[in-house]
């Protein structure tokens, strides 16, 4: 049984001004995301970017000259930037549609170079709703194709609600629910910012699969980095792996700095709220 995000969907309807100005408060998250937009995205073709918001993404990648599928919850969101890319000439280049992650139903399968899908994840509580919408995305790539995600980390979301509400850090109840399962508690009223907040071991391959491929050097610096659970500052991938596994694109582990030592390797920092995660398409 899925989730209600009628609540959801209601907030963002109501915060488009605030939303529209999200990523000036956060700009570090909107720097790190271009920076690996602009190193894995193909250099042409579909794109389909699920949970658009306001478009922070949307009109400067079509402006590009990508032709971009473009899904929100929010119907509010989709009538409002309707309206901007007919204003700005975009709008044979953008297709804004109402959409649920989990399902993305009427989108076709298998169309497109690149998934977007850089918020709708932290805000499905359920494993399974999260599972969900990563298979929907996975299935809509084409062969070779890349999926760029996002979560807010359990603890980079802490400054957040202190900052809006100082007294929330007295509630003990909330803090533990928070801190050890990644969201309010069960008997919190829905509404607000709800979302669900990870550990960077769950957005990290668990297992690498094609370990017997990979050289000695390559394949003890990862089991290192699996063993060490503790440390979160970098994310790292021999190009073996792309290589030899034919993977068009670095997965990501976590690891300090001090085990940075493979050569060629791909890096990806970990900073803030949202970090970009690189799935492999071999994820199904």
């Amino acid at each position: 049984m899925m989730d209600d995000l009628t609540d959801i969907r209601e907030f963002y309807n109501a915060a488009w001004d605030a939303e529209a100005n999200r990523l000036e408060r956060h700009q570090l998250e909107a720097d790190i995301t271009w920076r690996y937009l602009n190193l894995y995205l193909p250099p042409r073709g579909r794109l389909l970017e699920i949970g658009f918001g306001t478009g922070h993404y949307t009109f400067p990648l079509a402006k590009r000259g990508y032709q971009i599928t473009a899904i929100d919850l929010a119907d509010e969101y989709v009538t409002r930037c309707r309206a901007k890319a007919e204003k700005l000439g975009l709008s044979d280049q953008i297709d804004f549609r109402t959409g649920d992650a989990r399902q993305l139903e009427g989108i076709p399968r298998g169309e497109f170079k690149a998934v977007l899908l850089l918020g709708p994840l932290y805000h499905l509580l359920l494993e399974t709703d999260r599972t969900a919408a990563l298979r929907s995305a996975y299935a809509c790539l084409k062969p070779g194709g890349v999926i760029f995600s996002a979560m807010i980390s359990r603890f980079g979301i802490l400054g957040d609600l202190i900052k809006d509400n100082p007294s929330w850090i007295e509630n003990w109840e909330a803090v533990w629910s928070h801190i050890e399962q990644g969201h309010r508690p069960p008997n919190a009223p829905k509404g607000g910012f709800r979302g669900y907040f990870v550990r960077l071991e769950e957005i990290a391959p668990s297992k690498l699969q094609v370990s017997s491929q990979l050289s000695p050097q390559t394949t003890k610096a990862i089991t290192r980095l699996q063993e060490n659970k503790e440390t979160s500052g970098w994310i790292s991938y021999s190009k073996s792996v792309q290589n030899k596994a034919r993977w068009p694109h670095p997965g990501t582990y976590s690891t300090s700095d001090k085990d940075l030592t493979i050569k060629q390797e791909v890096l990806i920092r970990y900073n803030g709220d949202c970090s970009p995660t690189l799935w492999p398409t071999g994820f199904g």
